[in-house]
């Protein structure tokens, strides 16, 4: 009698093993599907701030072409003109504020 009621425990446990199985599978083919619905590689990105060096690298790379200054048709970094044109902004608004 114990043998019987031990192979019903067997069977008993095999099957909740295999519903629990059924249920793991089918959670992770939810999961699966909500992350990329709710699209959680851009927000991974926008957490750890890899999309943000993305972009400032590309705005760089774009920039980074150099200027030509017109006047001597000489070529220019654009971290140079960047100086220049901050520069001209500092004297133009001191004369501005300084006519008052």
């Amino acid at each position: 009698m114990s043998a019987q009621n031990f192979e019903q425990q067997i069977r008993f446990y095999h099957s909740i093993f295999v519903y629990f199985a059924i249920a793991s599978l089918v959670i992770l083919i939810i999961t699966v599907i909500l992350f990329f619905v709710f699209k959680i590689p851009r927000v991974i990105g926008e957490i750890t701030g890899r999309d943000a060096r993305k972009a400032i690298s590309e705005m760089m790379k774009e920039n980074k072409v150099s200027v030509i200054n017109r006047t001597n048709m000489q070529m220019w970094d654009v971290d140079e003109v960047f100086v220049i044109e901050r520069s001209i902004v500092e004297i133009h608004t001191d004369e501005v504020i300084g006519d008052e």
